[in-house]
């Protein structure tokens, strides 16, 4: 009986519900919101208004909530509710007809169990049931219940990922975050590093990493299932190996209220356990924006930025740049909350980059990421070299 409602849950409801959290968009129509808001208030409203007159002795037409009532009753009335609640919700954000039907056939499941231990009250349990049977038919037949698109305007970049659409086109005249930062001390960056890291425009770097360590015995026990969930939002993964393929793009851009900001794209290409399989592509992606008066930059972590960290770069002796992150917080609801987390409860990051040859202006960038956690140690850490593939800058 319950089929129906787990398939519902775990296709539709946990991917739609992250999806909202991390980037405060709703994936559906406002007819079906409203719709469902609607079934799941007056539901509610009937049963609190019920419960709470039975609570102050109030008599009521009907026994449901009596305290004199068996305890078998009372649980196979909530279990029917919340039955209901979901029976609402399943019709009206199902898209094909059988599957809304099947959820049809549940609640009237339910709602002959019910019946069935409380004849003189069927009628009411049925008013409840109604409200998400009627909303759900009626929500399938009007062409104004589809699914919707984020409101954001997005494009595809090629080999992956996704980005808000940019205002125009020129990219080549965006500065870029690190520029806005570092702009007085310019002079003291190799050339190669001043291209990597200031030049505006799009930026296209290859190379091979070796990635070195990952948490082993009990600690990786622990931290496993954390490096994979971080290799979905391509935050982070749980692989290693050596000499493996990398490719860098990033590029700045701003956006509509116009904020300077900065993607990056970081793949990784591991082998396949099978020879004729294509690699294993991990990603590592982050977005970026520095706002005039912090001494710092702003770094939204993984596809949807649900982690923010604070980049506080460096430049170094050998003219190459040292990165720090700091002060970690989960993003919510697309930005709109910030929730600060404790320093040893999430990564902490340490980037250093380095020209391969400080006397040869056009020298490939050497480059070391550490990501540490407090009490464990570190938990990705990949070294290696890449050098510019091609760019589309000025």
């Amino acid at each position: 009986m319950f089929r129906p409602l787990m398939a519902w849950g775990t296709q539709w409801s946990f991917d739609r519900l992250r999806l909202w959290v991390e980037t405060g968009q709703s994936p559906e129509s406002l007819l079906r919101k409203w719709m469902l808001q609607q079934t799941v208030r007056a539901a509610f409203f009937s049963i609190l208004t019920l419960f709470t007159l039975n609570l102050f002795g109030t008599p009521t037409p009907f026994d449901l909530y009596n305290p004199s009532s068996s305890q078998t009753g009372f649980g196979s009335t909530a279990l029917h509710v919340a039955l209901v609640f979901l029976s609402a919700a399943s019709l009206l954000f199902f898209s094909e007809r059988w599957e809304g039907w099947a959820v049809a056939i549940t609640t009237l499941a339910g709602l002959g169990f019910d019946a069935a231990q409380w004849g003189q009250h069927a009628w009411f349990i049925l008013a409840i049931s109604s409200l998400g049977l009627i909303s759900g038919l009626f929500a399938h037949r009007l062409p104004a219940a589809k699914r919707g698109r984020p409101t954001e305007q997005r494009r595809r970049i090629p080999g992956g990922g996704v980005l808000p659409e940019l205002v125009d086109n020129e990219s080549a005249t965006h500065p870029t975050p690190f520029f806005q930062l570092l702009e007085h001390q310019k002079d003291a960056l190799h050339p190669t590093i001043a291209h990597h890291f200031l030049t505006p425009g799009r930026h296209k770097w290859a190379g091979e990493m070796d990635i070195v360590e990952r948490p082993k015995g009990l600690v990786g026990l622990v931290t496993g299932p954390f490096l994979h969930a971080g290799a979905l939002m391509q935050a982070i993964f749980p692989n290693t190996g050596t000499n493996i393929p990398f490719e860098l793009d990033h590029e700045a851009w701003t956006d509509r209220h116009g904020q300077l900001r900065m993607r990056w794209l970081r793949r990784f290409y591991f082998p396949s356990s099978r020879k004729d399989d294509p690699p294993v592509v991990r990603r590592f992606d982050a977005h970026m924006f520095h706002r005039p008066r912090d001494p710092y930059i702003v770094d939204d972590l993984g596809s949807t930025g649900i982690l923010r960290v604070r980049l506080t770069p460096s430049i170094r002796a050998d003219g190459g740049i040292s990165i720090r992150s700091s002060h970690p917080s989960l993003r919510l609801f697309g930005g709109r909350l910030l929730i600060p987390l404790p320093g040893f409860l999430t990564p902490q990051a340490r980037i250093e980059e380095w020209p391969l040859d400080k006397d040869d202006p056009n020298s490939n960038l050497g480059i070391d990421v550490d990501v540490r956690l407090w009490g464990v140690g570190s938990i990705l850490h990949y070294r290696g070299w890449h050098g510019p593939l091609n760019d589309e800058s000025e």
